[in-house]
């Protein structure tokens, strides 16, 4: 839902101005709207009801259903630099357009606060998909996010996944290097063209099946998409 803020709102809090322009939502459901981080003022995520806003303001409210309830966080490691986690399955790493509630990054820092501890610099220091369980760092600070990137970006950071496939591969041991761009539609889906980016993988075939196969696959480097 797109909103315009007029003239007469100018300086009224975030959720009265909502629910002003949108008789369908109501003061309370403005307020967790707000609060999810399903609203945008001017492009910009805003998470503070009491916000007031300019006439003119461009708003961005968010309806999509809320994503099914993901198991609780498992905080592996912590200490001042780094925090650790095993990302569950159906949980973003980022917050994503339609809302914050319910990525890792603000699961990771409600976890922090409620253990009396800053919370404030989290920066996720790469990405694994929604559906993907598995081990996802994050900086707590800008040094360390720097340091981390610096790491990635030198390929000095080893991360190995296992995917179950459906097919047999005729191989055992492949080096996938395939260039890959990303599309120019709403999609912006992931294709191989050979004016994109290469992308190297090591694929292992641990176990094989009737119809699938176990693979352990090791992004050499860390392309959107690359395992897809």
């Amino acid at each position: 839902m797109s909103l315009i803020v007029p003239e007469e709102l100018a300086g009224e809090r975030l959720d009265v101005v909502i629910a002003r322009l949108a008789p369908d939502i109501s003061r309370r459901q403005a307020r967790r709207l707000v609060d999810a981080g399903s609203v945008f003022v001017d492009g910009r995520r805003s998470q503070v009801c009491s916000k007031p806003v300019r006439a003119g303001a461009a708003l961005e409210v968010s309806l999509a259903p809320p994503r099914p309830d993901a198991p609780p966080l498992e905080l592996i490691a912590v200490d001042g630099d780094l925090a650790v986690i095993n990302k569950p399955a159906r949980m973003p790493a980022e917050p994503t357009r339609e809302a914050s509630a319910g990525s890792a990054h603000r699961a990771l820092a409600e976890l922090l606060r409620e253990r009396g501890q800053p919370h404030e610099g989290l920066r996720a220091a790469h990405r694994i998909d929604v559906d993907t369980t598995g081990v996802l760092v994050f900086a707590r600070h800008t040094a360390a996010a720097q340091a981390l990137h610096a790491q990635f970006a030198a390929q000095r950071v080893g991360r190995r996944y296992l995917a179950l496939v459906l097919g047999l591969p005729p191989w055992t041991l492949q080096r996938i290097a395939l260039p890959l761009s990303r599309q120019r539609d709403e999609a912006g889906r992931v294709q191989v063209d050979p004016a994109g980016a290469l992308c190297v993988t090591l694929a292992v075939v641990l176990a094989r099946g009737d119809r699938g196969a176990l693979v352990s696959c090791a992004p050499v480097t860390g392309r959107m998409h690359q395992l897809r």
